[in-house]
């Protein structure tokens, strides 16, 4: 089970590739394109503002990759690391609304489940 989890925060961290990508203008992406604004283009924070929130989106794939590897080693920390990276995806996510609504939801679920599994001990 923890396998599982450590693909899915994986695969998560890689899906927040393409936000660095298409704000530091590196590739085009049809779902996420180049765009000076944010929270559905109410505000216009400008090419430097555009690249400083598609570093974020960098941090947290290599946050998300930490998580993946803390989950398959079974660290003990690994709960709390996915908590604080799968809130911040949640925060990159609304920011960045529409275009993010689904890692909006995949974030939601996976908080959902951090928070249940420290209740339940599902995977400790």
């Amino acid at each position: 089970m923890h396998i599982l989890f450590a693909l899915i925060f994986f695969g998560h961290g890689f899906a927040h590739l393409p936000g660095f990508l298409a704000y530091w203008k590196l590739a085009d992406f049809k779902e996420m394109p180049y765009k000076t604004t944010v929270l559905a283009g109410k505000f216009d924070v400008g090419d430097v503002g555009i690249r400083v929130f598609g570093f974020l989106w960098l941090i947290a794939a290599l946050a998300f990759l930490a998580s993946s590897i803390s989950v398959g080693l079974r660290l003990s920390w690994w709960q709390s690391a996915a908590l604080v990276t799968s809130t911040f995806s949640l925060v990159l996510c609304i920011i960045g609304l529409p275009d993010t609504r689904f890692g909006l939801f995949v974030n939601i679920v996976l908080i959902a489940f951090l928070l249940l599994n420290r209740q339940m001990g599902w995977l400790l």
